[in-house]
């Protein structure tokens, strides 16, 4: 049997307040999102996936650049030493989102400060 490997969930709920570009006496209140999953794969590999974005809460059409947003994340991140690399493809979730996207990145950890 294969060794149980550790999976870590990540959920953030709040509101946001969005001024209307077009009417400074205006604005449009979001509910904000945001899970992620970390499943471990091995000592170093991990799965990873995430979804965030806003929700309009206003009657009718929304301001511009208040609408409803939203993207998806799927990919991997490995670590090697203080080294962590990671790479996703990215979804879009609403019509007014980028359809589909790539990310990558490196990342360095270290202890910055040590307290005796």
């Amino acid at each position: 049997m294969a060794p149980l490997r550790r999976v870590r969930f990540v959920g953030n709920v709040g509101l946001g307040i969005l001024g209307d570009p077009t009417r400074g006496d205006q604005q449009n209140d979001v509910l904000t999102y945001g899970f992620s999953l970390a499943r471990a794969l091995t000592q170093q590999a991990e799965f990873v996936a995430e979804i965030n974005g806003r929700v309009s809460t206003r009657e009718g059409g929304p301001p511009p650049g208040t609408e409803s947003r939203g993207i998806a994340r799927v990919g991997a991140r490995y670590t090697f030493g203080g080294w962590r690399a990671d790479g996703a493809l990215l979804f879009g979730v609403t019509s007014s989102d980028p359809t589909f996207g790539f990310t990558g990145g490196f990342t360095y950890v270290f202890n910055a400060f040590q307290i005796p």
